[in-house]
C-alpha cells in the first residue's frame, strides 16, 4: 500500500522526461506546405474572377455595401444593415429571403460590372469575420447535432 508520503518521494525520484515529439525532415515539412497550397490554389481558381456578388447587400445613400459570410452572425449583420435604411421591416420574416429584402436593400448581383466596379472604389465596404476554430465548432455543432440533413456528416467526421 503506498502512503501519501511514499507517493511523493516515489513522484520526486523519478526524472522528469519531455515528450516526444514527432520529427520532421525539411522535404516532409516543404511537401506538407506544397500540397496545402496546391489544395489552396485549386479552391480559388474555381470562384477566381466570378465573386457572389448576391451576397452583397448595397446601400446608395450611405455608400456602403457588406459582404455577407455565413457562419458569421451573417443573419444579425443582413438584419443591421437593413435596420440601417430605416425602412419598415414589419412582415419581413426571414431576412435570407431575398425577394423580401431586395425591396429594402438592394444586393450587388442587381448592379452593372461598371456600377459594380465603382462600388468598389468609392463604397465603404464591410465585412466580418470569426476566428477559425470557432467557427468550424459552431457550424459542426448547427449542422451536425442539430440539423436533419446533415446528420451523414457526422458520421462521416
Amino acid at each position: 500500500m503506498l502512503t501519501a508520503s511514499r507517493l511523493s518521494v516515489q513522484l520526486q525520484t523519478k526524472p522528469l522526461t519531455k515528450p516526444k515529439l514527432p520529427q520532421y525532415t525539411a522535404v516532409e515539412v516543404q511537401k506538407s506546405e506544397n500540397q496545402t497550397m496546391d489544395l489552396c490554389n485549386q479552391m480559388v481558381a474555381r470562384r477566381r474572377g466570378r465573386p457572389d456578388w448576391s451576397r452583397f447587400y448595397v446601400c446608395d445613400k450611405r455608400q456602403y455595401f457588406y459582404c455577407s459570410i455565413p457562419k458569421n452572425a451573417c443573419t444579425s449583420w443582413i438584419l443591421t444593415v437593413l435596420r440601417l435604411t430605416r425602412k419598415d421591416l414589419t412582415g419581413l420574416g426571414s431576412v435570407h429571403v431575398p425577394r423580401k429584402t431586395d425591396k429594402i436593400l438592394k444586393r450587388a448581383v442587381h448592379y452593372s460590372s461598371g456600377a459594380r466596379t465603382e462600388m468598389v472604389k468609392r463604397y465603404y465596404k464591410l465585412m466580418f469575420v470569426r476566428e477559425p476554430l470557432e467557427r468550424l465548432v459552431s457550424a459542426f455543432r448547427d449542422k451536425c447535432l442539430y440539423d436533419p440533413d446533415y446528420r451523414w456528416l457526422q458520421r462521416v467526421i
